[in-house]
């Protein structure tokens, strides 16, 4: 799976509460929800952990997870 090779995304884990804040670029977050979107509407993104926190202190990446297309008869 390739990795988010995008800027404008960035999340990083509270210092206060252990929760997540996820910053978007709102233009390139509609490209790449464009680009990735199933045929039936739905993406699915994986959030995972960084092994190593990012120079700004960025804990977290994205990544769409690719699904399989389904027929219906």
């Amino acid at each position: 799976m390739d990795r988010l090779k995008r800027k404008g995304f960035y999340i990083k884990k509270d210092k206060f509460n252990n929760s997540l804040i996820l910053n978007l670029f709102v233009p390139d977050f509609i490209e790449y929800i464009t680009e990735n979107k199933g045929p039936d509407q739905w993406l699915k993104l994986r959030i995972y952990e960084r092994n190593q926190v990012d120079p700004k202190g960025f804990t977290h990446n994205i990544e769409p997870i690719k699904q399989k297309e389904t027929t219906q008869n």
